[in-house]
């Protein structure tokens, strides 16, 4: 493993650390590694050590490049920071890009993980960066007005920002946290929802605020052992996004960005069956007798009209085919055909 650091504006003292592990010879398999970034909590005050190297090195005991990201904090009680840590962000986002081959990173794969007032930045990169993640990890994010006018002024509003664009997000707070109460989380996860975004949200029941990678030599507070093991749980969520990183590369991502693929640019088995069918005759020498198969499905089921209609708006195509008994690879083989179509949007 190589450690590097950059100083990426030394008047702010804005620092990116990278562990980076090697591909080829003994990894022959391997010729790219995803890659996180870790934004430290702080309250915009601080980036705390806690949540620095006891993150960034989990990641990449389980083979990620891993980085740190040092933004900008404040000087003074009331100083005024943003812009700066979102501008920090994009700048060594930039700068992983550039060097993305010297330092073997797939970036098709570069996920955010933040914490407290990092969780704010990190739900900012998610919603408004110039280089939005291909995934976010909010851990106990400090996402409310109140919150974000505790730590600075002038903090945008994460959750109002949300849209089809951004990445499917991982988020872990304690029920019992005196700090950021998790109504932040919460109400992150309502804006992912009315946006039909991805994303898992974990509640623990209990280890207050700022419990890092959830280990217990890091951890003064009782928690949960739900809380122990967020870390399994966002990379489990990570390998369903973007498949599991094995010897041999990667394999088939799970799920999609969207909960519907009728948000995604091109056609799949995960958009609403009413959404396939208004793409027209152009598809259907893919999945025409799939569609008259489905509608005798759901006339049988007493579905008629305006009814089925609103049946085709609450089932994609794969949950059809499910229910109809079709084999996943029959099911996958159809997604594969339609992956290669530009979807028409109304």
């Amino acid at each position: 493993m190589k450690v590097i650091e950059i100083e990426t504006n030394k008047e702010r003292g804005v620092k990116l650390t990278g562990y980076l592990q090697e591909v080829g010879g003994e990894f022959e398999g391997i010729h790219k590694r995803p890659a996180v970034i870790v934004l430290p909590g702080g309250g915009y005050g601080i980036c705390s050590d806690r949540e620095a190297d006891p993150v960034a090195l989990e990641f990449a005991r389980v083979g990620y490049q891993a980085f740190i990201l040092r933004y900008t904090v404040r000087a003074e009680q009331k100083e005024l920071i943003w812009p700066h840590p979102i501008n920090d962000y994009d700048e060594a986002y930039d700068l992983i890009k550039e060097h993305a081959d010297e330092w073997f990173v797939d970036t098709d794969r570069i996920a955010v993980c933040g914490f407290s007032a990092g969780g704010h930045l990190a739900a900012c990169t998610a919603t408004i960066a110039k280089n939005r993640p291909k995934a976010a990890i909010l851990v106990y994010p400090a996402i409310n007005d109140d919150m974000c006018d505790f730590c600075a002024p002038g903090l945008p509003r994460p959750a109002q920002e949300v849209d089809d664009l951004t990445p499917p997000c991982f988020i872990s707070a304690a029920r019992d946290d005196l700090l950021v109460s998790v109504s932040n989380a919460m109400n992150f996860a309502s804006a992912l929802t009315e946006n039909g975004i991805n994303f898992e949200l974990h509640i623990h029941s209990y280890g207050n605020h700022g419990y890092s990678n959830g280990a217990r030599w890091v951890n003064q507070n009782s928690i949960s052992r739900g809380a122990q093991g967020w870390m399994n749980e966002a990379t489990r969520f990570l390998e369903e996004v973007w498949g599991i990183f094995t010897s041999n590369g990667f394999t088939k991502p799970e799920i999609k960005r969207c909960v519907s693929g009728d948000m995604e640019k091109y056609l799949s088995v995960d958009c609403t069956v009413l959404y396939l069918e208004q793409q027209g005759e152009r598809i259907s020498h893919i999945i025409g007798e799939q569609l008259k198969t489905i509608d005798t499905i759901i006339k049988a089921k007493g579905y008629d009209g305006a009814a089925a209609s609103y049946v085709k708006t609450l089932y994609t195509l794969r949950g059809m085919l499910e229910v109809a008994g079709l084999p996943k690879e029959y099911i996958d083989s159809l997604d594969n055909e339609l992956n290669t179509i530009e979807a028409i949007r109304g």
